[in-house]
């Protein structure tokens, strides 16, 4: 199991005592409805591909934040729908993939 708290910064903690956490992706735009059920579907996909709970987590929480970054670059920091969010995680998977952090 794997559990993720989310805020300003993120923690991510397994059972067996492993602990991350995130400072580096998100803002305030990523608290609208729905925004979590993205994220959780995102993170099961990512397992769903044999990663680890851990490793899947931190990247879904991640590339999450990103991708809401991303969002907000384009359409503003509030008023985006959580299904807007699922066309940006492939684009910052793609600028990650090229060294564009």
């Amino acid at each position: 199991m794997v559990v993720a708290l989310k805020g300003a910064q993120t923690s991510i903690a397994a059972l067996d005592g492993r602990l991350l956490c995130n400072s580096f992706a998100g803002n305030a735009g990523l608290g609208t409805s729905g925004s979590g059920d993205t994220l959780s579907g995102f993170i099961a996909g990512l397992a769903a591909r044999e990663a680890d709970l851990l490793q899947a987590t931190a990247w879904g929480v991640f590339l999450h934040g990103r991708a809401g970054d991303g969002l907000a670059r384009r359409v503003g920091p509030v008023g985006d729908l959580a299904r807007q969010l699922l066309a940006e995680i492939p684009r910052e998977m793609a600028r990650l993939s090229r060294g564009r952090a």
